[in-house]
Protein backbone atom coordinates (compact mmCIF):
# COMPACT_ATOMS: atom_id res chain seq x y z
CA UNK A 1 0.00 0.00 0.00
CA UNK A 2 2.95 2.31 0.58
CA UNK A 3 3.98 2.20 -3.06
CA UNK A 4 0.48 3.19 -4.19
CA UNK A 5 0.53 6.25 -1.93
CA UNK A 6 3.94 7.22 -3.28
CA UNK A 7 2.68 6.91 -6.86
CA UNK A 8 -0.36 9.08 -6.05
CA UNK A 9 1.96 11.75 -4.64
CA UNK A 10 3.86 11.67 -7.93
CA UNK A 11 0.74 13.14 -9.55
CA UNK A 12 1.58 16.52 -8.00
CA UNK A 13 4.90 17.11 -9.81
CA UNK A 14 3.44 15.53 -12.93
CA UNK A 15 0.63 18.10 -12.91
CA UNK A 16 3.09 20.97 -12.50
CA UNK A 17 5.29 19.67 -15.32
CA UNK A 18 2.29 19.22 -17.61
CA UNK A 19 1.06 22.75 -16.85
CA UNK A 20 4.51 24.18 -17.51
CA UNK A 21 5.00 22.32 -20.80
CA UNK A 22 1.56 22.93 -22.28
CA UNK A 23 0.37 26.39 -21.21
CA UNK A 24 -1.23 27.29 -24.54
CA UNK A 25 -3.10 24.00 -24.75
CA UNK A 26 -4.43 24.45 -21.23
CA UNK A 27 -6.07 27.75 -22.15
CA UNK A 28 -7.73 26.32 -25.25
CA UNK A 29 -8.92 23.06 -23.68
CA UNK A 30 -9.97 24.29 -20.25
CA UNK A 31 -13.49 22.83 -20.41
CA UNK A 32 -12.08 19.42 -21.29
CA UNK A 33 -9.86 19.45 -18.23
CA UNK A 34 -12.90 20.25 -16.07
CA UNK A 35 -14.75 17.32 -17.63
CA UNK A 36 -11.74 15.07 -17.14
CA UNK A 37 -11.49 16.12 -13.51
CA UNK A 38 -15.13 15.42 -12.66
CA UNK A 39 -15.38 12.19 -14.63
CA UNK A 40 -12.19 10.75 -13.17
CA UNK A 41 -13.18 11.75 -9.62
CA UNK A 42 -16.59 10.13 -10.07
CA UNK A 43 -15.10 6.98 -11.56
CA UNK A 44 -12.51 6.81 -8.79
CA UNK A 45 -15.23 6.79 -6.15
CA UNK A 46 -17.24 4.20 -8.06
CA UNK A 47 -14.26 1.89 -8.50
CA UNK A 48 -13.42 2.30 -4.84
CA UNK A 49 -16.99 1.37 -3.94
CA UNK A 50 -16.76 -1.80 -6.04
CA UNK A 51 -13.32 -2.58 -4.58
CA UNK A 52 -11.34 -2.21 -7.81
CA UNK A 53 -8.37 -0.48 -6.24
CA UNK A 54 -6.00 -0.24 -9.22
CA UNK A 55 -8.61 1.51 -11.39
CA UNK A 56 -9.57 3.81 -8.52
CA UNK A 57 -5.97 4.89 -8.01
CA UNK A 58 -5.50 5.47 -11.73
CA UNK A 59 -8.56 7.71 -11.88
CA UNK A 60 -7.41 9.53 -8.76
CA UNK A 61 -4.02 10.17 -10.37
CA UNK A 62 -5.74 11.61 -13.45
CA UNK A 63 -7.97 13.80 -11.29
CA UNK A 64 -5.01 15.24 -9.37
CA UNK A 65 -3.05 15.97 -12.53
CA UNK A 66 -6.09 17.63 -14.11
CA UNK A 67 -6.74 19.76 -11.03
CA UNK A 68 -3.16 21.01 -10.83
CA UNK A 69 -3.08 21.69 -14.55
CA UNK A 70 -6.28 23.72 -14.28
CA UNK A 71 -4.94 25.76 -11.37
CA UNK A 72 -1.57 26.50 -12.95
CA UNK A 73 -2.87 26.98 -16.49
CA UNK A 74 -4.68 30.27 -15.86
Amino acid sequence: MMIEIFLIFLAIPTGFILAWLAKDELRAGREWFWALLFISAFLSSMFLYYDIIYASLTCLFIAIVSLISLIKGR
